[in-house]
């Protein structure tokens, strides 16, 4: 391939080249092994010169020496975003008061992990949701305390909550 061809690069072009080089490393080529493989099959020493028809010949020779791609992982939107509700009544009252920190803006980062790393420094759990009932007493009442520094009336919140429940 001309090396004014070669910048023109498509997304899926570049997609093949990426899965190529994957698979090198996932099967643990070194160098010449790898350009030794790109020579019997296309004739080329380099990927790079290789049309993206040679790079699928590539990969289909790879995967029949045994490499397996990786599932894809999903990403974006279709993603879900927070877990299903934990049947445990402590663990939802963390994710309550920590959800009213952020509604009102005292809990910067609404990120689930930032709550996990919290949890993390306070108990020693990774996540929310393996907490027990007393650690959970402690995370809740430390959630509490960031929320009436800032000036929270909780029996007002608790009491706003109740009447919404009606």
């Amino acid at each position: 391939m001309p090396a004014a061809a070669r910048n023109k690069t498509t997304p899926q072009r570049r997609s093949l080249l990426a899965q190529v080089h994957i698979a090198r490393k996932d099967m643990g080529l070194d160098d010449d092994t790898y350009r030794a493989l790109l020579h019997r099959i296309t004739g080329a020493r380099s990927a790079a010169d290789i049309e993206d028809a040679g790079l699928r010949q590539v990969l289909r020779e790879m995967r029949r020496l045994g490499w397996r791609p990786a599932a894809r992982q999903r990403t974006g939107r279709a993603r879900r975003r927070w877990r299903a509700a934990s049947p445990y009544p402590h663990v939802r009252k963390v994710f309550a008061v920590w959800g009213e920190l952020k509604r009102r803006g005292i809990w910067r980062d609404p990120r689930r992990s930032s709550l996990a790393a919290f949890v993390r420094r306070m108990t020693g759990v990774d996540d929310p949701d393996w907490l027990t009932a007393s650690q959970a007493r402690l995370v809740i009442e430390a959630l509490k305390d960031i929320g009436t520094r800032a000036g929270i009336d909780w029996q007002q919140v608790e009491a706003q909550a109740r009447r919404q429940r009606r």
